[in-house]
């Protein structure tokens, strides 16, 4: 069979011998292709041409493993670890909810070298949105770009699991159970390509990375053999497609039936030989989840005691390795190595109850090699899976490490080896946010002034989670202090959050310097702003008018009122679709500044606040945001102010400010240039400014702009013609590299010719001859008007 399908979006695929060849393709594959082919003179539907594209991406897997006979009485068969003789002993973590600080008491504390991170932020999807499906958010990977970084420096591997694939919704969240995934080939698509995209990115960054978890609990309700259902076939499909860009890190396939150890029995090895295969374990579902929900909309009974009889059967350690049994055949089978990727029990499980369960289970794990990782730390206020936690379904208490659940498990946590690098060696890149409350605030955003207002406020909380996840990205900075440009300087974004008191003349200049030369700018706004900042906005072609936001209700409701009208070809804005205005003023754009997102049209200025669209209140659309490119800086506005209250927690207003802020600092000093500009022909001293990871640049590319380009740390370089150039400065260490962009760089003008007094002369003489002819034109078409008119 010699033939080749392409694939219109990205690039041809292998035939399909090759396939065969390189050892990817079983049996059961191929039927597949052949089923799928069209027949002469009918076409294929996208969807399955999606999944022929997926298919044969690529090839670079092994050939599948052999089986090897072990003795029933040796539990502990000789088997390939994928993380080498390790056995590990993590927990999961949401990469929404934890933050540096509890990380660094993850690895200092609790001694956990390995998490399992979830790539999700609640219901909210994450990196790959479902209108755009064949892109990834650029500000969603800066962010777990930042995260896996602080990882990396504690010590602590990361398992990366895609929680909620397109297509594919968990039964409790909103909405309910979607199956998509499981009966149109599209959606593996779309998975396909997130795996790929993502071992493109992280397949130089050395042993941080511990995992690619391709579907957390894939549920197809029935796996039918070369249907959308078949798990084994999209699990082929994601390893031959993560194979083709790294062939280093180890691949985690789940079972069927949210990874239940029964659905062993329907799981088969992919062929990859550094693969490891997981299963959840919450058997007895009444016990480890008594007093919760369950998927048919009950409510389990409290008081559930282990060892003993539940759901009419006794449950005790042999009712355990039962359950397990079909993992411990697949592991025996097929010599791969195991993991237990979730399990855990509700903190108002019986205590005794709850840690003989434990002891149990991890003992099974521990006689046969596998890994394990506790669902969940830290994960909700309340959440009923936190170690730290004691008391009853009502009684959220926080007793840290002496809860009864953690000491049953910190002796395995204990037995981890301190993991330490070797590091990649990327350079760092930690932008300083300079929060201004100098100037007071109508509507507070940093966590510490919020306290200082109101310590009791049901939800600061919000801001404090909020400023601990941006401590984790940036060098956060609280300034009470004047704007100054020699303090601005060595800020990469500054955020006026509804100042009270206005910017005095010497400010907005220092300010608007600061943006030009690269700064960025984030002002969020208030219902009665006003004139406070229109001296510094004006200069950014934007201005603030006071009033209260429209609403296109029956009732005026500013903090309901969502703002749906949104720019999703812009950075910050892209992949988000409602924003939920809060009291707030209206943002005017009086210039070429970029509208973001905007009301309905027909929403109005409530001006009068009495909830009716008076005469001489004005018809929408106003814009909520406004984006501009100053200078070599940039600038964000938004109408209202985006961290107040629940905002941050009942809208997608948190994801959209943490989108723009790596925007806004992007302009950060990774390389200097002196002088930024100047005529041409003009000299430039570039600098490499970057900051070290653990191990030295060995390279460095620079890109001018013009076309020329240096290999050297700190060139010189030559602009011949006038412009604005960009300058873009690649940093590689043995392991891992970093690019930086500045737009509009340098900025190189017209040389201007020096005259004489002679020239000056022949000029002057010019200039008064052309004067004359104009006269002359001029007085010859108004007597060619008169004589017309006098001829009519």
């Amino acid at each position: 069979m010699d033939f080749c399908i392409e694939d219109t979006r990205r690039k041809s695929v292998p035939k399909i011998e090759e396939l065969i060849k390189d050892g990817v393709i079983t049996l059961r594959v191929l039927v597949f292709f052949a089923l799928l082919l069209p027949q002469e003179g009918s076409a294929t539907t996208g969807g399955i041409q999606g999944t022929i594209n997926s298919v044969a991406i690529s090839a670079a897997a092994s050939n599948l493993p052999v089986a090897t006979d072990s003795s029933p009485d040796s539990p502990t068969p000789q088997i390939r670890r994928a993380w080498g003789p390790d056995v590990f002993w993590g927990v999961n973590v949401d990469m929404s909810l934890v933050t540096g600080s509890d990380l660094r008491e993850l690895s200092e504390v609790w001694n956990v070298n390995t998490i399992r991170l979830s790539l999700r932020i609640r219901e909210i999807q994450f990196i790959q949105d479902d209108n755009d499906p064949y892109h990834l958010n650029e500000a969603d990977l800066w962010e777990l770009d930042r995260y896996i970084d602080l990882c990396e420096r504690l010590g602590l591997r990361v398992i990366l699991t895609n929680h909620r694939p397109l297509g594919s919704r968990e039964w409790f969240m909103p909405g309910g159970k979607d199956r998509r995934i499981w009966s149109d080939f599209l959606y593996h698509d779309y998975l396909v390509f997130f795996w790929q995209k993502l071992a493109e990115r992280y397949a130089n960054r050395g042993p941080v990375i511990a995992g690619y978890d391709i579907v957390n609990e894939p549920d197809p309700e029935d796996q039918v053999e070369g249907s959308p259902s078949d798990w084994n076939l999209l699990a082929g499909t994601i390893t031959t497609a993560i194979r083709q860009a790294d062939r280093a890190h180890t691949i985690i396939v789940e079972s069927i039936w949210l990874a239940k150890p029964i659905a062993f029995d329907l799981l088969e090895p992919t062929g990859d030989d550094n693969t490891v295969y997981s299963f959840h374990f919450y058997s007895p579902y009444a016990f480890v989840s008594q007093g919760g929900q369950d998927p048919d909309g009950s409510t389990l009974p409290l008081n559930v005691t282990y060892p003993g009889h539940i759901g009419g059967e006794y449950w005790d350690k042999n009712r355990m390795l039962q359950e397990l049994e079909l993992v411990i055949a697949f592991q025996q089978r097929y010599n791969v190595p195991i993991l237990c990727g979730e399990f855990s029990v509700a903190r108002w499980a019986p205590s005794a109850s709850a840690v003989e369960y434990l002891q149990d289970l991890l003992s099974i794990c521990d006689e046969y090699n596998w890994s394990s990782l506790y669902w969940c730390f830290r994960d909700a206020e309340g959440s009923g899976s936190n170690l730290e936690t004691e008391g009853g379904i009502d009684d959220y208490t926080v007793v840290g490490t002496n809860s009864a659940r953690f000491q049953a498990i910190r002796p395995y946590f204990s037995r981890n080896n301190r993991w330490s690098g070797p590091m990649t060696g990327r350079p760092v890149y930690k932008p300083t946010i300079r929060f201004d409350e100098y100037h007071a605030e109508l509507n507070t955003l940093s966590e510490q002034r919020a306290q200082e207002i109101d310590p009791s406020h049901p939800e600061w909380c919000w801001f404090g989670r909020f400023a601990r996840r941006a401590e984790d990205c940036f060098d956060v900075v609280r300034s009470l202090q004047p704007l100054r440009y020699d303090t601005l300087r060595d800020t990469n974004v500054l955020i006026l959050s509804a100042p009270q008191n206005a910017l005095t003349a010497e400010e907005v200049t220092d300010t608007v310097r600061f943006v030009s030369e690269g700064g960025g700018l984030l002002v969020l706004g208030d219902c009665s702003l006003g004139d406070r900042l229109n001296s510094l906005m004006a200069n950014f072609g934007m201005t603030y008018r006071q009033g209260i936001l429209g609403s296109h209700t029956p009732l005026w409701n500013a903090p309901s009122f969502v703002v749906t009208n949104l720019n999703q070809t812009h950075f910050t804005t892209k992949g988000i679709h409602e924003l939920h205005a809060n009291w707030t003023g209206v943002l005017e754009n009086l210039g070429d500044a970029l509208v973001l997102a905007e009301t309905e049209a027909d929403s109005w200025l409530d001006a009068n606040m009495n909830g009716i669209q008076d005469p001489d209140e004005q018809n929408g659309p106003y814009p909520f945001a406004l984006a501009k490119q100053f200078g070599k800086g940039r600038v964000l506005a938004v109408a209202d102010n985006a961290f107040y209250d629940a905002g941050i927690l009942l809208s997608e207003n948190r994801r959209f400010i943490r989108h723009a802020l790596p925007w806004l600092a992007q302009m950060a000093n990774s390389f200097s240039a002196d002088p930024t500009s100047g005529t041409a022909p003009l000299t430039v001293q570039f600098t490499d400014e970057s900051v070290l990871g653990a191990l030295p640049i060995e390279t460095w590319h620079w890109d001018f702009g013009d076309g020329g380009e240096s290999d050297e740390p700190n060139p010189v370089h030559v602009y011949e013609a006038p412009g604005e150039y960009p300058v873009s400065l690649t940093v590689s260490t043995a392991t891992g590299s970093d690019t930086w962009t500045r737009v509009n760089y340098i900025q190189v003008m017209v040389v201007m010719p020096v005259l004489g007094w002679t020239g000056l002369a022949l000029v002057a003489a010019l200039l008064c001859l052309c004067g004359v002819q104009i006269v002359r034109r001029r007085v010859k078409t108004v007597a060619q008007r008169t004589w017309g008119k006098e001829r009519a």
